[in-house]
């Protein structure tokens, strides 16, 4: 921890504990108040008989009453007797002295003085005694200017001269009064004059004189004060003060109304001064009034009046509409009575109708004709002036017219000075402007006018806190008052919380200094702050800093213990804010709804609003249908607020027809600035251009604060961003492109992706300029890029074909660190679709290792981990397995196999075939693809049979060595290669296939040219002596196919697939007449089951093939294959695959079908065509093991009945793989291909 800080939190410490412990500096309790107003005034003090009368306080209390009453000659007494018990007593010395001051005796004075100097140096009793004896001496003009002062109403200069003359306090009680005297012509001093005699007479209980300026001071506020009248009817009889008492009394009669027991006072009066002839003259006219009233009494309109005008002096704005109602009655017929129009006045001066005010005082003081009256009216006039430069320079402030605003502010302190409001009101426009010390000036000018002005007392807070000084702020205030303090006292509390909550975070950042946080939270809790919301801030601080339970039992104590309201509320908020909503709802709804203002009638709304979302949201995984209806059954609610909460829930869930429905079409020149941007925010959520439009237009008429302002243009970005009818979405990019421009200047966060999309339009519409400038701008930019912004630029410059800046991008992307795991596997998907292989194979890595940092935190030994060990232990779900799929592709790219089987296939007694095929797949990844070696060894056997038309019979065995050689990349391949060198009859084959895929539709496209191998005849040809031109050999077969076939698929992922494929062949052999066929064949089906590991599928499917001509029999010319003039089949198949435990594939293929063929006789033979048709089925099953990391041994088995055709076949198999194999096997197994069935 810093010095600094230390010395900082010391400092505000001692302004805190300050706070906390400082009392009332005269202000009495309850009780002893009570005490002052329960005593009996008398003429002297009488002593109870258990008193001792010499006593030395009894004594002190005699001297004090006698000066207060001039009576020197008691004070000689009392002191006589005092220094007799009590010679060197300070308070009797100090007596002494002023009373040889009062005689003249000054020297004697300074004697006295110059003694307790030396016994008392610096005591309070000699401070004030030096500057009493003063006033005797070098200080006796200043105090007779004084007096002047005084006699000349200049109250101002003489409460100065006071200050001056007497630093240290009044000397003397004399002194005090007059001085209080002073302070209480001003009605804003009233309570601290109140506090102090109130203070003076329960230190000095029955002075006649003390109670009579207690007596005289109530008055002014309220001149029906019991203890006011009992008082001053008591102290009338007194001889020393009698006259001044009955001063007040009439004065206090003056604004009593007139009643019997009015009449009955002013006769009481008069009969304690027969000789007084203004008393007695005063008791005649109220004799008279009385009698007068007595007959107005009958009228009700003079009733009202009564009424009105007793309403208004309660000062209770409840009850000022049904003042104004008796007032208005009674003006009906006494239109010019100058009491009616004074009230009236007062009313319309209360409820901030000054200009209306003003009219009343002056008709009143018109129509008044008492001279003595016309003081008050110019009083009231000039008040009513004043309030409405007041009230018409906030307007203009309100406005915006500040200028104007500061000289009705100045004229209104030019007309009544001595008012603090034009001060504050001036202060306060210095203080918005930054002109902290004519702030400073102004507040605290207000501040000496009225020292009980909260606004200047707030005002002089506000300078520091608006500054950020809140520890000098704490400092001012311990040179405020109790009574000031107590005006302040929220924000005294506010600063004294802030302060904490700054301690707080300074310890919390220190293990060492956990005591000092604690301490720190037990002055927040001994705070107890009166405000509701300060309590709140407690409560907040205390469960930020783990004491969730204190938290929790002082806001439940408070709202327990309050019948506010508002505090109430603000526990309700509290309890939101710990998620407790069902509570805080009860809590907020436990308000009487009379006492609940529109916000907590909102934010009761928003509360129950919040609990349906939140519970509709966490049923929405499971059963979005009861999610569903349970927001439906939420009302439309009656605050837009809540209707964008509500409709926002609406978009999340996808329903945007719904949340257009809550949202409605509100009055957009009703809402809030902040409502008015959250609806356009929902406008751009539900994508509805008409609406979008509606709300830019509104929001030129707005003047948006500079945060508003720039939360509009985001929404407008976001919009033609995002927007689904945006400009640039629906294909408007000359009008995007302005938009775009113009964003790019305004103060929008996503100023890059603005670029981004700028990119684009600018190079649709062959914008060089603009292209280059924001290409450029976005590329110097790229280190402060976001990671999806940098994936975006890549992605704009390969769209724009800057393919090398593009690959750069690209590649620095695979050296970032940041990024979301989505980010990273859109960077590896364009790497992997632009062949970056490299590139590549660091962001899948990058995207495995995101994935598993994000749901597993990595311990400090697993920072390396390796590509394999992250594939293997990755997570499975869609993102992982399209991840490990690509990294399969990388890999595989390295890859390579050879794989050696035995292949065996027969007709029972003909047609027999042996093969031992061997494949090699060679990678040569920098040409993006494998060399393919093809070695198949052939044995063919023919089995016994008959030549056509002719009991000869034959039996031909052939065998050889069919090599192939080819290449294979991601989408073609090709090759070439021979039939088995010696077989009868060899030839090159080969061929080349292109597949390629447009959306969900996969074209394929192969030219070829193989062995037809369904015959020995066909596949190797024969030599034999055939009738009937035996015995002469004859060689013939070895039939070759030429041609193309055309295929189309569609499988868009979901359950339903089709395929289908269009093939035309030409056929020749050695010997034997040339054939052609061709074939359509298609069919769907449809996923049973679709998992990773195992699929069923079902469908339908359909063959047709037609040749040219009948050359299927075992004669010379006819190449002895199946060569229908027509075929046609449907069949149900049925396959399923799998793999188990990751290192077995297995498959199973099973159809049933059934076929109609047509056949002509013989080619070249007489004979008639032939019809057949018939029920058939096939099977084949297969199973692949991996016995090790790169062996793999595999079986399989087919068989196939049908009306001509019933083959046999098995294959044994192994494999050997260059690399390891990470993934799961391969489903369906793959056997070997044999060279003559390859594509």
């Amino acid at each position: 921890m810093s010095v600094t800080s230390v010395r900082m939190i010391a400092k505000v410490s001692l302004s805190l504990c300050w706070l906390i412990v400082a009392g009332s500096a005269w202000a009495l309790s309850s009780e002893q108040r009570e005490q002052v107003y329960s005593l009996s005034p008398s003429l002297l003090h009488q002593v109870p008989q258990h008193q001792v009368i010499d006593s030395v306080d009894w004594l002190h209390g005699q001297i004090v009453t006698a000066e207060l009453m001039n009576r020197d000659d008691i004070v000689q007494s009392a002191l006589e007797r005092l220094m007799a018990v009590s010679p060197n007593d300070i308070q009797g010395q100090a007596a002494r002295a002023r009373l040889s001051a009062r005689k003249n005796e000054i020297k004697q004075a300074e004697l006295i003085l110059n003694l307790l100097r030396v016994q008392h140096s610096g005591t309070s009793s000699v401070l004030l005694l030096e500057s009493y004896l003063s006033i005797y001496t070098h200080k006796r003009n200043e105090y007779k200017r004084l007096q002047l002062l005084e006699k000349l109403g200049r109250t101002e200069e003489a409460i100065s001269s006071y200050d001056a003359l007497f630093p240290h306090g009044m000397p003397t009680f004399q002194f005090r009064l007059n001085y209080l005297s002073l302070l209480g012509e001003d009605d804003n001093n009233w309570a601290r004059v109140k506090d102090q005699l109130e203070e003076m007479n329960y230190r000095y209980p029955d002075v006649p004189v003390l109670q009579l300026r207690l007596a005289s001071h109530l008055r002014k506020r309220d001149s029906a004060n019991p203890w006011m009248l009992a008082t001053v009817k008591r102290l009338a009889a007194n001889p020393h003060v009698g006259e001044q008492a009955a001063d007040t009394w009439l004065r206090a009669l003056a604004d009593l109304p007139v009643d019997k027991n009015w009449a009955n006072q002013h006769a009481t009066l008069a009969s304690y001064f027969p000789y007084n002839f203004a008393i007695q003259q005063a008791n005649l006219a109220a004799q008279s009034r009385w009698k007068q009233e007595q007959e107005w009494l009958e009228d009700p309109t003079y009733l009202a009046k009564l009424k009105g005008i007793a309403l208004v002096k309660t000062e209770d704005p409840a009850n000022l509409p049904n003042a104004y109602e008796q007032l208005s009655y009674a003006m009906s017929t006494r239109p010019n009575d100058p009491q009616l129009l004074e009230a009236l006045g007062k009313y319309y001066l209360r409820i901030g109708e000054s200009e209306q005010a003003l009219l009343y005082f002056k008709r009143a003081a018109y129509f008044d004709d008492d001279p003595d009256n016309a003081t008050k009216y110019q009083s009231l006039v000039r008040t009513a002036q004043y309030w409405t430069y007041i009230d018409r320079g906030d307007q203009l402030i309100e406005e915006g017219n500040t200028q104007q605003g500061r000289e009705y502010y100045a004229k209104a302190q030019i007309l009544l000075p001595d008012k603090p409001q034009s001060y504050t009101r001036l202060a306060g426009l210095s203080l918005a402007e930054g002109d902290y010390l004519a702030a400073s000036v102004g507040f605290r000018k207000a501040k000496e006018k009225d020292p009980l002005n909260a606004a200047a007392l707030r005002g002089i807070l506000d300078i520091y806190v608006t500054q950020q000084q809140s520890e000098i702020a704490l400092q001012q205030v311990s040179s405020f008052t109790p009574e000031q303090q107590a005006l302040v006292r929220k924000e005294i509390n506010a600063l004294t919380i802030e302060q904490l909550a700054l301690r707080l975070e300074i310890y919390t950042s220190s293990e060492k200094s956990l005591h000092l946080v604690q301490q720190t939270l037990d002055m927040l809790v001994e705070l107890n702050p009166g405000d509701p919301w300060l309590r709140k801030e407690v409560a907040d601080l205390l469960a930020g800093h783990h004491h969730q339970a204190v938290a929790d039992r002082l806001m439940a104590n408070w709202a327990e213990n309050s019948q506010e309201p508002e505090m109430v509320y603000a526990y309700g908020l509290y309890l939101s804010q710990q998620d407790r909503l069902a509570a805080a709802i009860a809590t907020v709804a436990s308000i009487p709804d009379e006492k609940r203002t529109v916000s907590m009638a909102v934010t009761l709304e928003r509360l129950k609003l919040k609990q349906v979302i939140n519970q509709a949201t966490a049923l929405y995984e499971q059963a979005p249908d009861k999610a569903t209806r349970l927001l439906q059954s939420y009302p439309r609610p009656k605050w837009v607020e809540s209707r964008l909460t509500l409709a926002f829930a609406w978009i999340r869930m996808g329903d945007l027809g719904k949340a257009r429905l809550i949202l409605g079409a509100p009055e957009l020149s009703t809402l809030n600035d902040n409502m008015f941007i959250r609806y356009g925010e929902a406008v751009v959520d539900l994508d509805d251009r008409f609406l979008f439009d509606s709300w830019r237009i509104a929001a030129q008429n707005r003047k948006l604060n500079q945060e508003l302002q720039a939360k509009y243009y985001q929404t407008v970005a976001n919009y033609e961003l995002y927007g689904a009818k945006a400009d640039y979405a629906v294909g408007n990019i000359n009008q995007a492109h302005q938009t775009f421009q113009f964003l790019l200047n305004s103060e929008v966060a996503s100023q890059d992706e603005i670029a981004l999309r700028l990119v684009r339009t600018s190079h649709k519409l062959a914008d060089e300029k603009t292209f280059s400038f924001v290409t450029q701008r976005l590329i110097q930019r790229q280190p402060l890029l976001s990671y999806s912004q940098q994936l975006k630029l890549a992605e704009v410059l390969y769209e724009t074909d800057n393919s090398q800046d593009a690959t750069l991008m690209l590649a620095k992307l695979s050296e970032r660190n940041d990024g979301t795991v989505i980010d990273k596997w859109e960077s590896l998907n364009i790497a992997m679709e632009k062949q970056q292989w490299e590139t590549a194979e660091k962001l899948a890595y990058q995207t495995l290792l995101a994935d598993r940092q994000a749901k597993h935190p990595v311990k400090k030994e697993e920072q390396e981990l390796t590509l394999e060990t992250m594939y293997l232990e990755a997570d499975d779900y869609w993102l992982t397995r399209r991840v490990k799929a690509d990294i399969d592709t990388l890999r595989a790219r390295e890859d390579g196999y050879i794989k050696l089987g035995v292949d065996y296939g027969f007709r029972e007694g003909e047609n027999h075939e042996l093969n031992v095929p061997l494949e090699a797949k060679i990678p040569f990844s920098e040409y993006d693809g494998h060399l393919v070696v093809k070695v198949d060894y052939v044995e063919v056997d023919s089995g016994d049979q008959t030549f056509f038309d002719s009991d000869v019979r034959f039996d031909d065995k052939q065998s050889g060595t069919a090599i192939g050689i080819g290449w294979e990349a991601k989408d073609w391949r090709i090759d070439i290669g021979t039939t088995p060198l010696s077989f009868l009859n060899t030839g090159v084959v080969g061929g080349v296939e292109k597949v390629f895929d447009i959306d969900q539709f996969t074209f394929r496209a192969a030219l070829s040219r193989r062995p037809e191998t369904s015959t020995t005849v066909s596949y190797s040809g024969i030599k034999a002596a055939v009738p009937p031109a035996a015995p002469t050999e004859q060689e013939w077969g070895g039939v070759l196919k030429t041609g193309i076939n055309l295929g189309l698929s569609w499988d868009d992922g979901g359950p339903y697939g089709y395929w289908s494929s269009a093939q035309f062949h030409y056929l020749d052999g050695k010997n034997t007449v040339d054939n052609t066929r061709f074939a359509l064949m298609g069919g769907g089906y449809r996923k049973l089951i679709a998992e990773e590991d195992k699929r069923l599928s079902a469908g339908l499917s359909a063959f047709y093939m037609s040749y040219d001509k009948n050359l299927g029999e075992f004669a010379v010319g006819h190449g002895g294959y199946y060569s229908p003039q027509s075929y046609f089949s449907l069949s149900l198949p049925v396959s399923y695959y799998g793999r188990y435990q990751n290192t077995w594939a297995y498959s199973a293929y099973a159809s049933v079908s059934h076929s109609w063929s047509e056949l002509d006789a013989p080619y070249g033979f007489d004979g008639s065509e032939e019809r057949g048709g018939d029920f058939g089925y096939s099977l084949r099953l297969a199973a692949e093991k991996r016995v090790s990391s790169k062996w793999y041994v595999g079986v399989l088995m087919d068989a196939e009945r049908s009306e001509f055709y019933e083959p046999n076949h098995f294959q044994l198999y192994v494999k050997y793989t260059f690399n390891e194999g990470w993934q799961p096997i391969k489903t369906p197994p793959e056997p070997v291909a044999l060279y003559a069935d390859y594509y």
